[in-house]
């Protein structure tokens, strides 16, 4: 009987996956800009777990440290936002090994989870699943639970297939952001070049006209 009841839920966790993988894939196909994807991963998270609020992050391995890319509003996290080495994220990017907290208050404050200025915050459970490309982590999708214990071990192992679908999508995206910017940059200054002047003031004067 046990090996039976065994055997039945790993089928039907079988088909869930298969179902997660499936609809994340047609999903995020859909999306072209950072800001898009990084919506439809956070949302796609959200419902596979009982996560409250989800953030997406861009590790950069070569500099140490990543970036917002996409959060939750209730996060208050603006894209671009640096994910320190020293925080709890920043440690399990360098690690690379998922980590699920169900009870992560303790361990939030002793730890700051993103950014110093939110130290103070205690997070109830917390999911960190590193978005990983040939061994090297390259991004985190991260959850967020409104009480001890939302997060489970199943739940986050949903999670990290999510990651495994997402990785094709952001590492397309995110090359064709870096080339663009690489494009519109001086390499010496650093400063916005000629294309980048020109395309502003297109910018500007579309928006004059619709006043």
């Amino acid at each position: 009987g046990l090996l039976v009841a065994c055997e039945t839920r790993n089928a039907a966790g079988a088909i869930v996956e298969t179902h997660v993988a499936d609809d994340a894939m047609q999903r995020l196909q859909m999306h072209k800009s950072a800001e898009a994807l990084g919506n439809a991963v956070c949302e796609t998270a959200l419902e596979v777990s009982s996560g409250r609020s989800a953030l997406l992050i861009r590790w950069l391995p070569q500099d140490g440290y990543g970036l917002v890319q996409y959060a939750s509003r209730e996060l208050a996290l603006e894209p671009g936002t640096i994910i320190g080495r020293d925080t709890l994220v920043g440690r399990t990017c360098r690690e690379g090994l998922p980590l699920v907290l169900e009870d992560a208050r303790v361990t939030t404050i002793s730890e700051p989870p993103y950014t110093v200025s939110m130290a103070t915050r205690a997070i109830p459970s917390l999911a960190v699943i590193p978005v990983t490309r040939d061994q090297r982590v390259i991004g985190a999708i991260v959850v967020e639970g409104d009480e001890p214990g939302s997060i489970t071990l199943e739940e986050s192992r949903t999670i990290g297939l999510l990651a495994a679908v997402a990785r094709g999508s952001l590492e397309i995206v995110w090359e064709i952001e870096e080339a663009s910017q690489r494009a519109r940059t001086d390499a010496l200054t650093g400063l916005g070049n000629r294309r980048d002047f020109d395309d502003e003031l297109k910018r500007m004067l579309a928006e004059s006209d619709q006043v």
